[in-house]
C-alpha cells in the first residue's frame, strides 16, 4: 500500500499509519509520495499519544530507521526556531549546523547536497 494522504487529529495516529507499510512481513522500501496532515492543536501543540510515539520509536529502531524526533527535527528544525526572532536568524542557524548535519550520517550528505 503507497501513501497518499494521511489526514488525522493526533500526530501519533498519523504517522503510526503513515510508516506501517514500511514496517514488518511484507514491508515497502519506500512511501512515497506521501502527504501527512495533523488537524488536532491544543495552544499551538499537536495531540500525541506518547505509547503510541513509543512503540512506533521501537519499531523503527528495530528496522534501523531515524526515530520520530530526528525525523521531526528534518522536516523543520523546531529547536533551532526562535518565533519572536526574523526567519533570517532560523536561515542562519541551520546554516551553521548544516556542516555537522553532513558529517553525522552519510545518508545526511546525499539529501543535505542540495542545500
Amino acid at each position: 500500500m503507497m501513501c497518499k494522504f494521511i489526514e488525522d487529529e493526533n500526530l501519533s495516529r498519523a504517522w503510526g499509519r503513515a510508516v506501517r507499510p514500511m514496517i514488518g512481513r511484507g514491508a515497502v522500501k519506500e512511501i512515497a509520495p506521501c502527504c501527512v496532515s495533523i488537524t488536532g492543536f491544543d495552544n499551538g501543540v499537536a495531540r500525541e499519544d506518547p505509547r503510541i510515539r513509543s512503540v512506533l520509536d521501537a519499531s523503527l529502531l528495530e528496522e534501523k530507521r531515524q526515530n520520530c524526533h530526528t525525523v521531526a527535527n528534518t522536516i523543520f528544525p523546531e529547536s533551532m526556531w526562535n518565533p519572536s526572532a526574523p526567519r533570517s536568524a532560523l536561515f542562519a542557524r541551520y546554516a551553521l549546523a548544516l556542516p555537522r548535519m553532513k558529517r553525522a550520517s552519510t545518508k545526511n550528505r546525499a539529501l543535505l547536497k542540495q542545500v
